[in-house]
């Protein structure tokens, strides 16, 4: 099986340009790419110009020569049109190399026997390729690995309408699609008032991340912490909708016999400069520069150690279509407190490993951060739970996915030649 991977980014560490965003996203689609790589023959595209690789999956050849060599620069007079458009220079810009990378991509299909294509998240260029493989009659799917047109999503409303125009494409036309979480999949069904609910398939992340025991970093050393205290760490983009101010806020409400030898660390790049600020504010206003760390994106292997070495995790997102962190942190033991709310909770939740927040109320969070490092977790149990999330069953879930499709397709193309013989 030949499948064509598309996505507007992918985060590959040691590859320049593949680590400028190290969300979950990017990591999830590296991630799909190269368990199904190990069962079919992947290809993948993106929005960013780089020289071909091959990991296992293999990443397609997408620089300037190419755009030549594959006579994309002719259409550069039809997609100039862009420059007329509304929008900041950088926008228009934008717009003619999206109009450009589209046609790179057609191309790239016309010339290759793809069985399938499956695309990755809401974008602009995805909702002009399923308009196009719907009018061409082109095999594909579609994961929407969380939903953009919630409140508290910070985008453009035209990103957001982008969402609506593509879930109803979708639908209307019966196309199979995937979602990351059943409460992803109940909020389409909901909002949409489908009957079609066989056409959207759950299939949750995995993760790959796993001990290393020949690690030489000790977590708490680096930190010029006691080798005795504890840790709780953050795994997410600093952002309005990660909502790590309440993270601190919880810290800061325990009693001081708690604080004192617990230490919060955030990992992940700033998304949010001015929401950083706030943070940074908020902390020296209550005086927790000891006890409070940033240490940005992580390598893969530092990360782990992270995990590894620390106590508790937590994440209090005001939305998440997942929340790969959870997940992550099991795979080391580490229990995880968050929202009752999260659309991915009834895929996740175990009360051996996870902690609920049954109200967004900020006593409610006081109350239950406490309660959640005063229980005695246990890591093996958390440990074991996390084998449901590997990465092997979701690329099985996948290729099912693909099957399933193309099976389709064939029985409606003998469908299609027994009506044109009855007809003659």
């Amino acid at each position: 099986m030949k499948v064509l991977g598309i996505s507007e980014y992918v985060y590959i560490p040691g590859i320049s340009e593949f680590e400028r965003n190290s969300s979950g996203f990017g990591r999830m689609v590296r991630d799909i790419c190269q368990i199904t790589g190990e069962k079919a023959d992947v290809y993948l595209i993106t929005n960013v110009i780089t020289k071909g690789y091959d990991f296992g999956y293999k990443i397609i050849s997408h620089t300037k020569k190419d755009f030549i060599s594959s006579g994309v620069f002719l259409k550069i007079f039809g997609a100039g049109f862009s420059f007329f458009s509304k929008g900041t220079l950088k926008e228009k810009i934008k717009n003619i190399y999206y109009k450009l990378n589209y046609y790179f991509i057609i191309n790239n299909i016309k010339h290759n026997d793809y069985d399938i294509i499956h695309l990755h998240g809401i974008s602009k260029l995805n909702y002009l390729l399923i308009k196009y493989f719907i009018k061409k009659k082109i095999k594909f799917t579609i994961t929407l690995h969380g939903l953009i047109n919630e409140p508290d999503v910070l985008t453009s409303q035209y990103n957001k309408s982008l969402e609506d125009k593509i879930i109803k494409l979708l639908i209307n036309n019966n196309i199979k699609f995937s979602v990351v979480s059943s409460g992803v999949k109940a909020k389409i069904i909901e909002k949409y008032s489908i009957q079609k609910d066989y056409l959207i398939y759950v299939i949750l992340n995995g993760t790959s991340i796993s001990f290393d025991n020949d690690s030489k970093i000790n977590i708490r050393e680096k930190l010029s912490i006691n080798p005795n205290s504890k840790l709780m760490i953050c795994v997410s983009t600093v952002m309005h909708r990660k909502n790590q101010i309440r993270v601190l806020m919880g810290y800061n409400s325990l009693p001081e016999y708690l604080k004192k030898d617990l230490f919060l660390v955030f990992i992940g790049r700033v998304g949010e400069e001015d929401y950083k600020k706030r943070m940074d504010e908020y902390i020296l206003q209550n005086k927790m520069e000891s006890h409070v760390f940033f240490v940005g994106n992580l390598e893969k292997k530092e990360l782990s150690c992270y995990y590894q070495q620390s106590n508790y995790n937590i994440l209090l997102s005001l939305s998440e279509g997942f929340g790969l962190s959870i997940i992550e942190g099991y795979t080391f033991g580490l229990p995880c407190l968050t929202y009752y709310d999260l659309d991915a909770i009834d895929d996740l939740y175990n009360p051996s490993s996870m902690m609920l927040i049954s109200s967004r109320d900020d006593d409610v969070l006081f109350n239950q951060i406490k309660a959640f490092v005063s229980y005695d977790w246990n890591k093996s149990t958390i440990i074991e739970f996390s084998k449901k999330y590997t990465l092997d069953s979701i690329g099985n879930d996948y290729i099912s996915l693909y099957k399933t499709i193309l099976e389709q397709w064939k029985r409606e193309y003998v469908i299609m030649l027994l009506k044109l013989i009855e007809s003659f």
